[in-house]
């Protein structure tokens, strides 16, 4: 048990956490404008008035959830990669490298699901049809509970599921892959810009690949009651409404940009937060 134990470093998380929390403050406005335009399909300028219309003190209604969903997944997503990748280089020295890493990231990326309430009630904020129905976060998770139970919370979390295991994988081979070949220097502001570059590419790439399936995620969401739907039944739905698969990436450019510079705060945040730790007494 106490090898176990100390198998977690703490800093991991701590690193993470940060990094959740420094992104989401400064990229939350972004994420709404997308998500209007993934819910209804709609050009972004009609999704900007929108919000324009709703005013300032409503922009960042809804960002408890997401606050407080990133600092948790992005602290689990790397401190459980560092600790899953442990166990398996100790307990299971004979897997290959790069395959104990993968399955150390889809491990992590599978346990963050279980944190789907967060993005589900995060859904439910951001949608302007909601507004009057669910005022805050604490209103919304208790009606929700009470009229419905407590797996109306999971919805969508199929789909979660799938974005977070394999995207947790090729996020992190990709980057490690670029930080291998990308050039060495001692320069800590060069190597925190190289950070935010390849994390921004990896996951900004990454996001933008699986756009359709947040698409999928957001209309199952925002539904409240009811049956429950398979992400390929929802899929078929919306592809019905907007009669073309390219359609189905309805602000995918602002999207990607959003992901760039959101994984490349979450990974030069993380490096610097762990680079700090490491150098305090």
């Amino acid at each position: 048990m106490t090898k176990k134990i100390n198998r977690l470093k703490i800093e991991e998380f701590i690193a993470g956490s940060g990094a959740g929390l420094t992104n989401v403050t400064l990229t939350y406005p972004i994420h709404k404008l997308i998500f209007r335009q993934m819910l209804h399909g709609i050009p972004t300028p009609m999704a900007l008035e929108q919000l324009r219309t709703e005013g300032i003190f409503l922009l960042y209604r809804g960002v408890l959830p997401p606050l407080c969903q990133k600092v948790v997944t992005t602290s689990a997503m790397f401190g459980l990669y560092d600790y899953y990748g442990a166990i398996l280089r100790e307990d299971v020295p004979q897997l290959p490298e790069n395959f104990s890493k993968s399955c150390a990231a889809f491990l992590a990326g599978s346990t963050e699901a279980i944190l789907t309430p967060m993005e589900r009630i995060q859904t439910i904020l951001s949608d302007t049809k909601h507004n009057n129905s669910y005022k805050n976060t604490q209103v919304a998770i208790h009606k929700i509970f009470k009229d419905h139970g407590f797996l109306e919370l999971y919805r969508s979390g199929s789909t979660i599921f799938i974005r977070n295991s394999v995207c947790t994988v090729l996020y992190f081979n990709s980057r490690e892959t670029i930080q291998t070949y990308a050039p060495k220097t001692d320069s800590l502001v060069y190597t925190y810009i190289l950070d935010f570059f390849i994390g921004g590419v990896a996951g900004g790439v990454i996001s933008s690949l699986f756009y359709p399936l947040n698409v999928v995620r957001v209309r199952m969401g925002e539904r409240i009651g009811g049956n429950f739907e398979s992400p390929l039944a929802v899929f078929r739905t919306i592809y019905t409404e907007r009669g073309s698969l390219r359609r189905m990436f309805q602000g995918v450019h602002l999207h990607y940009g959003r992901s760039m510079i959101s994984w490349g705060i979450v990974t030069a945040s993380y490096e610097l937060i762990k680079t700090l730790l490491h150098r305090c007494p």
